[in-house]
């Protein structure tokens, strides 16, 4: 191949992934692709410096996943990712999850110190002791402690489609300071 080749092949990779690093095509078209169509094009992405437009691609084609399928993970899983990342990027938010009857919250909490914590708790099809059960949502409130016991300050519920409601709510209680909830919309 000769240089001038090689050029007009650069040139044109780029520009096409330019064009296919938007987000909002990665969300129309995702779900459409293989996953090893997805792969692919993901693969193309990074290997000219798109890492971020190869994700959006991945994470656009995995939510029209279904079980059995290559990319499938289940809300949970990517709700528990979400709210890991939040605790990575705010140093004074912590992360737990586990049983609500422990932590006299949520399945899932964030805290900031001993004061304040958004509350996440799992509203599913089953009881919580059925094996079976499958979660259908989540309620989420953020609390503060006042005179020794929590208020709810704000919050919200949310089924499995709506989840990125949920986080954002949860970025926008993790980048605020107390007294400052109320402002968050649910």
């Amino acid at each position: 191949m000769s240089t001038t080749d090689r050029k007009q092949v650069s040139e044109a990779l780029t520009a096409f992934v330019d064009v296919w690093s938007a987000s909002d095509t990665a969300h129309d078209v995702g779900g459409a692709l293989q996953c090893s169509e997805a792969d692919a094009l993901a693969d193309l992405m990074r290997a000219v410096g798109h890492s971020e437009a190869a994700e959006h691609w991945v994470n656009a084609h995995r939510a029209h996943d279904e079980p059995g399928d290559e990319h499938y993970i289940t809300a949970p899983d990517d709700l528990i990712r979400a709210l890991e990342n939040i605790e990575a990027q705010w140093a004074s938010v912590t992360f737990e999850h586990g049983d609500p009857d422990a932590f006299g919250a949520g399945h899932l909490v964030l805290d900031r110190g001993d004061e304040e914590r958004l509350a996440i708790t799992e509203l599913t099809d089953r009881p919580d002791d059925d094996p079976q059960r499958e979660i259908t949502g989540w309620t989420y409130q953020a609390e503060v402690r006042h005179d020794g016991s929590w208020q709810v300050c704000g919050g919200g519920e949310c089924d499995r489609a709506h989840m990125a409601r949920l986080v954002a709510y949860a970025r926008a209680w993790a980048s605020c300071g107390n007294g400052t909830l109320a402002q968050i919309p649910a």
